[in-house]
């Protein structure tokens, strides 16, 4: 068995009084249950009864008992509690009246099962254990069993509407007192209206309200009282009140051993200050509150009212919620109320306090980043750089022509080879130079042997003489011409390079004329690059300027330049306007070649970074602005 108390069994006769208290108790859960079970238990002549709720698909708890402990609580055994559970659960599911057969130690008991219905779901469960109850009782009884659990949904309705009233009535006294607040003229005087009007709201005896004042509280206002004595006892209590609820920053009720249940949060502040307002015999009630801005208490309200209304959780959340809605009004009205040097004074500590405080670290941080920052790219300098392509070209170029009117014999290179010092580029024909150089010999030895007569002849000396002299001066002339461009005939590289023009290979036996180009070789040792700078980065750029170039081939590579000359004129290049400027290179590789093209960057001094961020815009802007 569950309890051993004797149960008087309830006659047919008792019914309708016993539901008139049903009715009577609605609306308050725990009086009601325990009356729908006391009914429903003496209705089936049980031996103990008990309420579950059934919240969703949480397990059954345990809310009600019939007979009610003398201690008054609800605990029960594990395996009694896991009982009432099992059967709570299979009548939930069934969602009707049910009888089922349980076991109790040595004993087989009955649990009569009435589900508590509201809009079609089972929000709670009536058990009544009995060892007579079966199903012809249950078959017998089941309209009063229906009757007596169909008050359930009243006594929810009733519930619902006496929290709406509550709320309401709330609500109403919560904006009396913002409407008080609001009628006030100053600060002082707000804190009074809200002390009259809560005193009419909260039916209390006193009311007072504290400011708090460089870490502690200090009395304003005290309802229906114009002056404020500091030198009575009963202030210094309640500032002392107000001080324990302000260090503990959170409602305090006193006294408090009525609390229970949920409300028992409540009396684990310390309430010693309180409890000497209220004195021994705990005349009257007190509740303190705290008054919040944000995350600041910035005062308190202290509510006395007589020992038969004491506080409880519901008033003290009342009065918490009336505090809260008042508070920001209060704020308002006294930061208007300050003269102008304190109002100043204090945003400037707030925004001190709020830089420098220990609260939201992370941004503060990030905050002083990116001031270091700003700061920095407005005071720094960097080397600025003017980045612009560039073209490989040849310093100079060696032009091989033709040295005398020929046929091409031999071409032994084209465009793009590379040649060393004295390697044949190609042979012209000179047979016919060496045969006309063949006649112009013999008539050379022919004029020298008529020379040599005419001196021996005395007749023949004088013209004569200087005649056949001029003409060996001649032949000798000629001589020495067809062997210069007999040697001319072979065309040879005069310096390592790269053949940049001549087509020839194709064109074998073709005829040259005189002074025709057959090969343009440039030597690789004098490259020369070629950088097309922008016409807005050209005042910044002057002859000797360093810098450094990479070229697409071998972007990993970099060479130092030095800036020879700038080209006076611009010319147009994809779009824009550009000078060419010349740079020689301090270094020379073998796989450079004229032609290839990258990227150079001229040093052009320190210059500040946000002028290097932001001139390029800036500079567009004046143009588009400018009228």
């Amino acid at each position: 068995m569950f309890v051993s108390t004797q149960i008087k069994p309830l006659d047919e006769s008792e019914l309708p009084e016993q539901v008139d208290r049903l009715q009577a108790e609605a609306g308050r859960d725990l009086p009601f249950l325990t009356t729908l079970v006391e009914t429903l238990t003496r209705l089936l002549e049980g031996e103990f009864g008990a309420v579950m709720v059934t919240p969703g698909k949480k397990p059954p708890r345990l809310v009600a008992v019939y007979p009610i402990p003398t201690d008054g609580r609800l605990a029960l055994e594990p395996e009694k509690t896991n009982l009432l559970r099992d059967c709570a659960m299979r009548c939930r599911e069934s969602g009707q009246l049910n009888v089922f057969r349980v076991g109790t130690g040595q004993r087989v008991l009955g649990a009569v099962c009435a589900p508590l219905v509201r809009r079609s779901k089972v929000e709670g469960v009536a058990i009544v254990l009995t060892s007579s109850a079966g199903q012809s009782m249950v078959d017998q009884r089941q309209s009063q069993i229906r009757w007596i659990t169909g008050l359930y949904s009243g006594h929810v309705a009733r519930r619902m509407l006496a929290r709406q009233m509550r709320q309401a009535g709330e609500t109403r006294a919560a904006l009396a007192v913002l409407s008080a607040a609001q009628q006030a003229g100053h600060f002082e005087a707000c804190c009074m209206s809200v002390c009259n009007q809560l005193k009419i709201e909260m039916q209390a005896e006193r009311v007072s309200l504290g400011w708090a004042h460089r870490g502690s509280v200090q009395l304003l206002a005290m309802s229906d009282t114009e002056n404020i004595d500091r030198r009575q006892e009963l202030i210094g209590q309640i500032e002392a009140a107000m001080e324990e609820c302000f260090d503990q920053e959170q409602a305090i009720i006193a006294p408090s051993d009525h609390l229970r249940g949920a409300e028992a949060w409540l009396t684990e502040a310390v309430a010693r200050c309180h409890h000497e307002l209220v004195g021994q015999d705990s005349r009257t009630s007190a509740c303190s509150v705290p008054l919040r801005t944000g995350d600041d208490v910035v005062g308190v309200v202290t509510v006395e009212r007589s020992a038969k209304q004491r506080f409880g959780g519901v008033a003290c959340s009342h009065l918490q919620a009336i505090g809260d809605l008042a508070t920001q009004r209060l704020v308002d009205r006294h930061e208007i109320d300050r003269p102008i040097v304190v109002k100043i004074w204090q945003s400037m500590r707030y925004v001190l306090g709020r830089l420098l405080g220990p609260d939201h670290v992370g941004w503060k941080i990030s905050v002083l980043v990116m001031l270091g920052l700003l700061l920095y790219t407005c005071l720094g300098t960097w080397p600025y750089r003017i980045k612009s392509s560039f073209v490989l070209e040849a310093g100079a170029k060696h032009v091989h022509s033709a040295s005398f009117s020929g046929f091409l014999l031999e071409a032994h290179v084209e465009p793009g080879d590379r040649v060393e010092g004295n390697d044949v580029l190609a042979q012209l024909d000179d047979t016919e130079l060496r045969l006309a150089l063949a006649g112009v010999r013999g008539e050379l030895e022919a004029q020298r042997a008529a020379s040599l007569a005419a001196l021996g002849d005395v007749r023949l000396q004088g013209a004569e003489v200087k005649r056949a002299n001029a003409m060996i001066d001649k032949l000798e002339a000629h001589t020495a011409l067809l062997n210069f461009q007999i040697e001319r005939a072979t065309l040879l590289a005069s310096e390592p390079g790269v053949v940049l023009s001549g087509e020839w290979r194709e064109r074998i036996g073709v005829r040259v004329e005189l002074g025709e180009p057959i090969f343009e070789v440039a030597p690789i040792r004098q490259l020369r690059a070629v950088i097309l700078v922008d016409e807005a980065d050209i005042d910044r750029i002057s002859v000797g300027d360093r810098g450094e170039l990479a070229t697409r081939a071998n972007p990993d590579q970099m060479f130092a330049f030095t800036i020879r000359r700038i080209m006076p004129i611009g010319e147009p290049h994809k779009g824009r306007n550009v000078f060419a400027v010349r740079a020689a290179l301090a270094e020379h590789v073998d796989w450079m070649l004229p032609g290839m093209q990258g990227t150079a960057k001229i040093d052009s001094g320190q210059a500040p970074i946000i002028w290097i961020a932001t001139h390029r815009l800036i500079d567009f802007l004046r143009l588009k602005l400018w009228w």
